[in-house]
Formats: C-alpha cells, structure tokens, sequence
C-alpha cells in the first residue's frame, strides 16, 4: 500500500520520467503510454492506481493528445459525474378489448336491476307456491325491460319479448337491520325497534335475447 502511495504521489507531482516502486521494482517511463496503461503496480490498491492516474491526466503529466490521456480524463470525469436517470419507457398504445358480453335491466318484485353474466342480486324473498325457494333451485327472470351489449340495445314496450335471465338461488337470507325510533317529546315516549326484511341472492347465469 506505502508504494501505491508514494507513486501517485509522484505521479501527481510529475516528479522524475521513471518511477521506482517502494520495494525497489522500477516502473515504465511516464513517456511511454503503451507501457503506463498497461502496467502493473506492486504494493498499490487499485482505487490508488485509478486515483493516480486521474490526477496526472489533470496535472497534464500524461502526453495530452495521447489515447491513453483521453480514455483516463474521460473515466475520471464519467466516476465524477453523477449517474444519469434511466429514460422512461416508452407506453405502448392502448387498444381496448371488445366487450362482447351482454347486459339486461330485469325488473323483480317492483324493482329494477342492471345485470351482466356472473353478477349476484339481492331481491326480495322469492317463492315458489308459497313455499321458499330452494338454494341451487334455477328461476327464470321473464321481465326483461331492457338488453344489449356493445353492438346494440333493445328497448322493451314496455318488455322486450322472448328475452330471459336465467338465475340459480344462492342464499335465503335477512337484509341488515333497520332501526326504527320514534320519539314524542315532553311526552316521556320512546319507541326503539329494529327490522330485518327476509331476502333472496340469485346470481345471473345466462342471458338470452331474441335475433
């Protein structure tokens, strides 16, 4: 390490035109480049070796339009520098996938649901006569308001015939509680209630539209 020092030293100094090492092993002439860019240094780091030769490039004791010169300003300058900030990739453009896949607006017990394939619906106790329907039990949604997909839409009068939602019952179940409280005030009367209405979870299968 003490001779990797004592040469940059030198060689930043620019002290002598050929360099002996600490233990005595003679060095290339600072004339020849061939020879200083290829040399090895006994006793020195190699962050040494880098150091000294950056600083004899910047103490112009290197031949200034040498290749060797060049190359060592232009690590030296590259180490200095800080790292630049990789470009961005470039977006590919978006290409939106066709929707092939056809809705319907049913309307069960009053009310009206927007539906697609695979969807699950919350609708009021379904049954079947008079007795509660069944989970896995298939029911068939016949009023059909509206259906359509990304081709086109049908408007019913006030149905659209021949078109159909195939469901299956997945649960029979309550809806969340609603609390009920009525208060009459200088009265001392209050009435605190909760209600919790019985509801049917179908899940749409299939939906079938007229050609």
């Amino acid at each position: 390490m003490a001779g990797g020092i004592q040469w940059a030293r030198a060689l930043a100094s620019g002290v002598g035109r050929s360099l002996v090492s600490a233990r005595g092993v003679p060095m290339a002439p600072l004339g020849n480049v061939a020879a200083l860019s290829g040399m090895a240094f006994p006793g020195a780091h190699a962050g040494l070796r880098s150091l000294a030769l950056s600083a004899a490039c910047r103490a112009g004791t290197l031949p200034a339009g040498s290749a060797a010169a060049a190359g060592r300003r232009q690590l030296s300058d590259a180490a200095s520098a800080p790292e630049a900030a990789p470009a961005p990739a470039a977006a590919a453009p978006y290409t939106p996938a066709p929707d092939k896949s056809m809705f319907a607006v049913v309307r069960v017990g009053g009310k009206q649901y927007k539906v697609t394939e695979h969807d699950a619906i919350v609708v009021e106790k379904r049954l079947n006569n008079g007795l509660p329907m069944l989970v896995g039990e298939a029911l068939t949604l016949d009023e059909v308001l509206m259906v359509g997909n990304a081709a086109g839409t049908t408007l019913g009068k006030p149905i659209v015939e021949g078109a159909k939602v195939l469901t299956i019952v997945e649960q029979q179940t309550l809806s969340p509680k609603v609390y009920i409280f009525k208060m009459r005030r200088r009265k001392n009367s209050r009435r605190f209630r909760g209600y919790r209405a019985s509801v049917t979870q179908l899940r749409i299968m299939k939906i079938s539209a007229p050609p």
